[in-house]
């Protein structure tokens, strides 16, 4: 098992900051998307349309699940690097007396 490791903070941050952008252009489809579909449920009766509001509402679900998973995952990276960071900053104190 090796001791050794790398990290470049600057590319989790980059990532992190990503994956939060993302996760925002997911949250302002999805209200797009239910804008549009609003107008056709206003439109259709019947036992197809609750079928179909039922799949929506499933979808609705997962997709809020898979936004808020990437902003877990963006969290916890920037996190990450801070502590690399900070981690970093700390040895070299050590080695500055």
């Amino acid at each position: 098992m090796s001791n050794t490791f790398a990290v470049n903070t600057t590319e989790i941050a980059r990532h992190s900051s990503d994956l939060n952008l993302i996760a925002g252009q997911i949250q302002d489809a999805m209200g797009a998307m239910r804008r549009k579909l609003e107008v056709l449920q206003g439109t259709w009766t019947g036992s197809a349309s609750g079928q179909y509001a039922a799949l929506q509402h499933e979808w609705e679900g997962q997709q809020e699940n898979v936004r808020r998973t990437l902003e877990n995952i963006s969290g916890a990276l920037g996190r990450a690097g801070s502590s690399y960071q900070q981690t970093e900053q700390d040895v070299l104190a050590t080695f500055r007396h």
